[in-house]
């Protein structure tokens, strides 16, 4: 299978939640920040955060078809996200 457009590689630690976006619309793409509430109480729609606890450390590649026009906006998100000590820290819904 082609690697979608928009897939990015993240590097997840076990035991931490993560808070993924389903909808597209955060700020902090991949990572979920509430924005789908929103998007949910204007459209209708019914997206909710993907969670993901992974049991040890792993690396998965992601993407959405969702996510438009995000390639600059998911690199500097997950530079951001990589560097921090706490990735859990994410918003979550």
């Amino acid at each position: 299978m082609d690697k979608p457009e928009n897939a990015v590689t993240l590097k997840l630690k076990a035991n931490k939640k993560y808070s993924l976006c389903t909808c597209g619309k955060s700020d902090t793409l991949p990572y979920c920040d509430n924005n789908h509430r929103i998007f949910n109480d204007e459209d209708g729609t019914k997206f909710k955060s993907l969670k993901v606890i992974p049991e040890e450390d792993t690396t998965i590649l992601l993407s959405s078809s969702t996510w438009k026009n995000t390639e600059k906006s998911i690199r500097n998100n997950l530079g951001h996200y990589q560097s921090s000590s706490s990735p859990s820290s994410s918003p979550k819904s």
